[in-house]
């Protein structure tokens, strides 16, 4: 939370009271989503096969992401994690069938985050950055778009729902992910505090539902009942938008919004699919109550 709005960037208190207020409100609202991680969590005994990787974008930002090369013919996964989370903070943590049958993995990390450039990131350079970890991939190591599974987490979700939205990729995953952030904050604050976030962040596009039309790839969306930080009707309405050919929701009836291990089995039956060409359209598992709105 931001303290001393003097300080604060994106804040000029010397423009005047509409443009004050207006900066004010894009710095908090900027601070208190995105909550930038600044540790790093990784450990060379216990990596998952994974190894730094710092991309170094066209106008020059270091990304410091994490990177295992797939075996041959074998797809590379994507991984966009979430707010308050490092690329890092996964590397122990994907399922291991991935490294026991060979996928490659590039765990992504947004510049503010981490050890990425120190910046105050927005949703506009959470969007640039996946665009930049995309393009090394296909351009560095030669991994098209048709090679590659993007996995977004929660926030995350919201970012892969946007580069999905302008290119096509093997399949898309999109995990524990809100409708928009504006319904989220509806749903954890209420009365006249949920009024004032309301208005904070209401100019924020992180739209994930607006933008899930467009995609063409296959999707699998995940989501668990017990997930306490974004609740799974949202799942649901996100799937229900999709006009994708190949689709599939699974809700879990356990698991935590960053438990990793529940969803290792639907994630692999997905990419499974993918892989044989099977990929079912329009599967709905462990059908949840549609009427539950929250």
């Amino acid at each position: 939370m931001i303290t001393n709005l003097s300080q604060n960037p994106y804040i000029n208190l010397t423009a005047g009271p509409q443009k004050t207020l207006q900066d004010v409100s894009f710095g908090l609202r900027e601070s208190i989503f995105y909550r930038p991680n600044k540790t790093d969590a990784f450990k060379a005994e216990s990596n998952n096969g994974l190894e730094p990787l710092p991309i170094f974008t066209p106008d020059g930002n270091v990304l410091n992401c994490y990177y295992r090369a797939p075996e041959q013919g074998k797809p590379t996964l994507m991984f966009l994690h979430g707010s308050g989370k490092t690329a890092s903070s996964y590397a122990r943590k994907m399922p291991e069938f991935l490294k026991e049958e060979g996928y490659g993995i590039l765990l992504a990390e947004y510049r503010g985050f981490g050890k990425s450039t120190p910046i105050k990131p927005t949703e506009k350079t959470t969007y640039l950055d996946a665009y930049d970890a995309m393009e090394f991939l296909e351009r560095e190591k030669n991994t098209p778009t048709s090679d590659i599974i993007l996995w977004g987490h929660s926030m995350g979700g919201a970012t892969a729902a946007e580069l999905a939205s302008k290119h096509k990729f093997k399949g898309v995953i999109l995990d524990s992910t809100f409708t928009t952030l504006g319904d989220l904050v509806k749903h954890e604050v209420k009365g006249f505090w949920g009024k004032v976030m309301d208005f904070l962040f209401a100019r924020n596009k992180l739209k994930t539902i607006d933008k899930i039309p467009k995609i063409e790839s296959p999707v699998l969306i995940i989501h668990s009942k017990e997930d306490n930080i974004v609740p799974y009707q949202m799942a649901v309405r996100n799937f229900e938008e999709l006009q994708a050919e190949h689709k599939k929701l699974v809700i879990d009836d356990n698991g935590e919004h960053f438990d990793m291990r529940w969803k290792a089995g639907p994630v692999a039956e997905f990419i499974h699919e993918l892989e044989s060409g099977q990929a079912s359209p329009a599967i709905l598992k462990s059908k949840p109550d549609l009427n539950a709105r929250e």
